[in-house]
């Protein structure tokens, strides 16, 4: 069998999220493993079964390819990410094109180095805020060729790329919207009736593509 080795330090994500979110090792890990084991591994201590790991993922309501996008970054990448953000904020508060594009271009240059998707995700949220306030677009063709490449091929409509596509929808065009606002809505079959969180993200994206898709093209909302 696959095990998760405690070199990546999955546990102490896994914990730090369990945490978070008011649970506690007996309700996480009833019925999969003992609250003891789980401890151990979150504690960077043991190691876990793959399929252990996807089920207590499950009790936390997250999909697995979303648990490892929050395992590449550090806490340092967290930080800078949050620091990042609030300047966007501000920007955006005080309706400063000039240093929302500022941070755009120095993030597209942060993804053309680092070539991590959520790095991409973050300049094209900046660039999404830029269009909002000035009305222009400063996606280059092959920017937002890419945008629209990787949203056509998500093979699960999780949380984070239910999230970005919110971000970035207005540099899309009318088709590519609906294309992919189709996708979501297929994927709400896959998503557990239970899972609330989940279900209420997809609706909302969609009903804010519908909202862009009527003041763009009517006929293609309907």
């Amino acid at each position: 069998m696959i095990k998760v080795e405690t070199v990546d330090n999955y546990g102490a994500i896994f914990k730090n999220i369990r945490e978070k979110r008011g649970l506690s090792l007996t309700q996480v890990a009833r019925g999969i493993i003992s609250p003891a084991t789980l401890s151990i591994w979150e504690n960077g201590k043991g190691e876990m079964y793959f399929g252990n790991v996807v089920s207590l993922l499950q009790r936390l309501n997250i999909y697995l390819d979303e648990f490892i996008s929050i395992a590449q970054y550090s806490r340092k990448d967290n930080a800078a990410i949050r620091a990042l953000l609030e300047q966007v904020q501000k920007a955006y508060s005080e309706d400063n094109a000039v240093r929302l594009e500022e941070l755009a271009q120095r993030q597209i240059r942060c993804y053309q180095s680092s070539n991590k998707e959520l790095d991409f995700f973050l300049a094209m949220t900046i660039c999404s805020c830029y269009e909002d306030i000035t009305g222009k677009n400063i996606l280059s063709d092959k920017e937002r060729t890419r945008l629209d490449h990787i949203f056509q091929h998500v093979n699960v409509w999780n949380k984070y790329y239910i999230r970005a596509f919110g971000n970035c929808i207005t540099l899309l065009n009318s088709s590519e919207i609906f294309k992919i606002s189709v996708q979501i809505l297929n994927g709400l079959k896959e998503i557990p009736q239970d899972n609330l969180t989940q279900i209420s993200e997809s609706v909302k994206a969609v009903l804010n593509a519908v909202i862009i898709l009527l003041q763009r093209d009517a006929k293609i909302a309907a």
